[in-house]
């Protein structure tokens, strides 16, 4: 049914400024080339499709008068008679064995009628588009309310399709905006702090990977290239000459690679990396010894080197035509053996003592490459944390309710709360010059319920549910 719902009086609705642009912790399909608005907006994956009938609507009397006082669900009712606490009256309603200390709902309609399995937004029903629950107010702020307007309270908690949930947070955005200019309050929270060294040590180590990866990539496609037109394999680490021009005076061409780090600017990465390793704890360098570590070289490099220096002292020798070509084609078999043995070496190294559960991304450093790195190093640098959560951090929501609590000193005497917690309301600061809608907790709890009218109109909500209603 639609909802008729109205503002109470003197409440002034939240109506975010014109200006403000929408942002959510939620990812956002944005189409640059277009503004015209999505029918069906994209639908995070965290709304999942849960159980399609929410609501048994089992109603459930008990003594003296036989009033009904609240409604659950087929679990629940077969809970109370399981253990004789109830009789069954039809298959949707039970009563009640003994008197309650309370008489629950009694008198409340919006908790007492009968609910139906169906979006509130736009009245698919739930069996047919999954359902989800859509909270009014976000869960961010909900979570640090006293447990007394939590528990057992489900007046802001909603059903919705996953379309239509998706659509509320994107709205609720902008109240999430107005709040934090009012609060001062980032939505990350406050209290996180930044390593730069480890930043710039993840950085370096995620370009070095990416540049050992590149080069392995060249060196498997070389290889294909050389199996098939029978051309000597290339070292990496010098510059490709044109073997027409070689002995002509000409200057050598150039390739330029793609993506290529220059390898100056390579050693500096490493050096990077490096530096932070070595400022580690002892407990959480797990890797080679300092002396080690320093003389670290890939054993293909020094294979490759040795055959190098082999080579040039064969060519001191004076050759004929035909020893030369010989030589050359030897060489050449060679060459490909060597690259297409280290390629079979190329897999990833396990390296438990990081990451108990996973393999290494990291690749070993390729042939005819001299590095000072390990692949234990450049692994746990690329998993340094580089912002993390001070011992004094709060969340956005945690700093916000505390000082929305700050206004509600109705709520401390009974609230069923931690003594930190009270403490914490106490320490707080009220919002000073605080405008309409955002005076004490129920303000703020309504502020959310009218937000979510204006910016949705759900046309398939309760017409018992509104605003003014008890928070």
């Amino acid at each position: 049914m639609d909802a008729s719902n109205t503002s109470p009086q003197g409440f002034i609705p939240f109506e975010p400024p014109s200006d403000l642009d929408s942002e959510s912790d939620v990812d956002i399909n944005i189409d640059a080339t277009t503004n015209k608005k999505r029918d069906h907006p994209k639908v995070p994956k965290h709304y999942r499709k849960s159980n399609p009938t929410i609501y048994d609507n089992i109603s459930v009397y008990a003594p003296p008068n036989s009033n009904l006082i609240f409604r659950c669900s087929r679990k629940k009712a077969d809970w109370y008679l399981a253990r004789n606490l109830a009789r069954s009256i039809s298959p949707t309603s039970i009563h009640l064995t003994f008197s309650p200390a309370g008489q629950g709902r009694a008198g409340d309609s919006y908790f007492l009628e009968a609910r139906e399995n169906k979006c509130v937004v736009c009245g698919k029903e739930t069996a047919e588009a999954g359902a989800t629950m859509l909270h009014v107010v976000p869960e961010q702020y909900r979570k640090w309310f006293p447990l007394k307007l939590k528990s057992h309270s489900s007046h802001d908690i909603l059903v919705a399709c996953p379309e239509c949930n998706a659509q509320w947070d994107r709205e609720a955005a902008a109240v999430r905006k107005r709040i934090v200019a009012l609060y001062k309050v980032p939505l990350e929270g406050v209290g996180w702090v930044r390593d730069h060294e480890a930043g710039s040590a993840k950085r370096a180590a995620g370009a070095v990977v990416a540049d050992w990866t590149r080069r392995w990539e060249e060196n498997k496609q070389l290889a294909v290239r050389n199996s098939e037109q029978d051309s000597p394999s290339i070292s990496l680490t010098e510059e490709t000459t044109n073997d027409n021009n070689r002995g002509k005076g000409s200057k050598a061409k150039k390739v330029k690679k793609q993506g290529a780090i220059p390898l100056e600017r390579l050693k500096v990465l490493e050096h990077t990396v490096l530096a932070w390793w070595e400022q580690l704890p002892t407990e959480d360098r797990k890797g080679l010894s300092a002396l080690k570590r320093s003389n670290i070289l890939n054993d293909d490099y020094r294979f490759d080197h040795q055959n190098d220096e082999a080579g040039s002292r064969k060519k001191t020798k004076v050759e004929s035509p035909e020893e030369h070509e010989q030589n050359d084609q030897e060489q050449r078999q060679q060459d490909k053996d060597t690259l297409a043995s280290s390629l079979l070496k190329a897999p990833s190294q396990d390296i438990s003592g990081s990451r108990p559960e996973a393999k290494s991304i990291v690749p070993p450093p390729p042939p005819g490459y001299s590095t000072v790195l390990s692949q234990i190093m450049l692994d746990r640098a690329m998993d340094a944390q580089a912002l993390y959560k001070a011992a004094d951090y709060k969340e956005h929501g945690q700093i916000v309710v505390g000082r929305v609590m700050a206004s509600s000193p109705q709520f401390y005497n009974d609230a069923d709360e931690s003594p930190e917690t009270l403490q914490g309301w106490r320490d707080s600061l009220p919002l000073e010059d605080a405008p309409p809608g955002w005076t004490d907790v129920a303000a703020f709890v309504r502020t959310w319920r009218q937000a979510f009218l204006d910016k949705i109109k759900p046309r398939h909500l309760s017409a018992e549910w509104r605003t003014e209603n008890p928070v």
